[in-house]
């Protein structure tokens, strides 16, 4: 085990995008883009993919009667489902094979995708040798809600040259500062784990979105064991590994934790995910034994951020406000506080030139038996009445804030996560990005 897994709670990042590999045919709609698709697609899992040496793999889009080739990123994940990353401290470089298997991710951006095509226009690829030493060759259709959003030809061609393309997300290790066309994040100095300064950009103009961010776990435990906090304080992290492509650029960040709880296991923001528009800090939280024997109400994890000027956004949200009322209360009246599909809050600046959507993420196992994630805004953190049943909102404070009870977690893996997207205008609707499916066809 390397040095940077030897703590209490365990987070790992994953993908948010799950999209479904199935047959082709399933996806025959008309092709009625009208714009191309903003986000991201990414693709793991038992896909036809699995075993073709992923240095051969190459993608065509279908524009116009035109093939042109475009950029894709395969990122591996070795037996310990770590991110393989060329750059930095070694502690994943070299830990898999070439090889794709099901925890390996495809990646490709939406506005790739190309127009709905049939074999019969592969006789329009003008290096016709790829297709005769191809080992396979693939159409991917991608579709959300029955609404078509592009397709891709997919073949495995050893010895094809790599196709130079730039990486769309630039990581500057010196700097320690991320840079896309839409927004600059800036990591914490001392804290790289928590969520550094974030600014939105729009050509040569910039506005300075998230200033800080603060974190906090709480355990209360039964009379024999002493209640615990942990906050940002309690642990130290710093930049490990890293690794960019056409696609994305990954971040690994090594935490080590001064306070210790026996019954977790805590890496935190271990591996952040950076695209053109939107990142991802998605958790995994390992819990060895029946937490809820242990936790009680009260128990679980709470994030706060602090924008630049607070007063120049505004916030709208589907959660639910952390009640003033006992932990015990939110416990028992899960039902009643208007459990939602997605939970998200999106802020849009008073200029109306930048916006932003943070979508919060809780694992399917625990939408069933946990209070939904309760937010805190401003007045929140003063409230005394809130004070009263949540002490620990006066330590963490902040601009908007989000607070998730762990007390009825059993033994096992639960995934959560936070989202980011961001943009270079208002938002008109919500997109519900990780809804799309993808569908296959070989052809050979």
């Amino acid at each position: 085990m390397n040095p940077r897994h030897v703590c209490v709670l365990f987070i790992i990042f994953r993908a948010t995008f799950a999209f479904s590999s199935e047959q082709a045919g399933a996806c025959s709609v008309h092709d009625t883009r009208t714009t191309p698709y903003r986000f991201p697609i990414v693709l793991s899992g038992n896909l036809p993919i699995a075993g073709h040496d992923v240095r051969n793999l190459i993608a065509l889009s279908w524009q116009n009667r035109k093939w042109q080739r475009i950029p894709i990123q395969i990122d591996q994940r070795n037996a310990k489902d770590e991110y393989v990353l060329a750059d930095g401290l070694p502690f994943t470089k070299d830990s898999d094979d070439f090889f794709f298997d099901a925890n390996d991710e495809l990646v490709f951006a939406g506005r790739h995708l190309g127009q709905s095509f049939t074999k019969k226009d592969l006789q329009h690829i003008t290096a016709q040798s790829w297709l005769k030493n191809a080992a396979n060759v693939w159409q991917i259709n991608t579709c959300q809600n029955k609404k078509f959003l592009g397709a891709l030809l997919l073949a495995s061609v050893p010895n094809t040259p790599k196709l130079r393309s730039a990486a769309a997300v630039v990581f500057d290790e010196v700097q320690k500062k991320v840079t896309s066309p839409y927004y600059r994040y800036e990591f914490h100095d001392k804290k790289a784990a928590l969520l550094g300064k974030i600014f939105l950009k729009d050509g040569t103009k910039e506005v300075e979105a998230i200033a800080s961010s603060s974190f906090m776990m709480i355990a209360k435990l039964p009379w024999f064991l002493p209640n615990m906090q942990l906050d940002e304080n309690s642990f130290e992290s710093e930049i490990e590994s890293w690794q960019s492509g056409p696609v994305r650029t990954i971040v690994a960040v090594g935490v080590k934790f001064k306070n210790f709880l026996s019954f977790l296991n805590l890496h935190m923001f271990s591996e952040l995910v950076f695209y053109e528009g939107l990142f991802q800090i998605p958790t995994e939280i390992h819990f060895p034994i029946e937490a809820k024997k242990l936790l009680k109400p009260g128990s679980g994890l709470a994030y706060a951020i602090h924008f630049w000027r607070p007063d120049d956004w505004k916030i709208e949200t589907n959660m639910t406000r952390l009640p003033p009322r006992d932990p015990q209360w939110v416990v028992d009246h899960v039902q009643e506080l208007s459990p939602q599909k997605l939970y998200f809050a999106r802020g849009t600046h008073s200029s109306r030139e930048w916006s932003f959507m943070t979508k919060v993420r809780v694992d399917e196992k625990a939408v069933r038996s946990f209070p939904p994630p309760l937010l805190l805004q401003r007045a929140d953190f003063e409230d005394k009445n809130i004070a009263m049943h949540w002490p620990w909102v006066r330590q963490l404070k902040g601009d908007w804030g989000v607070f998730l009870d762990l007390s009825k977690v059993n033994r096992g893996v639960y995934d959560f996560g936070l989202d980011l997207v961001l943009r270079t205008e208002a938002y008109q609707d919500l997109t519900d990005y990780d809804s799309a499916r993808a569908f296959w066809q070989s052809y050979l």
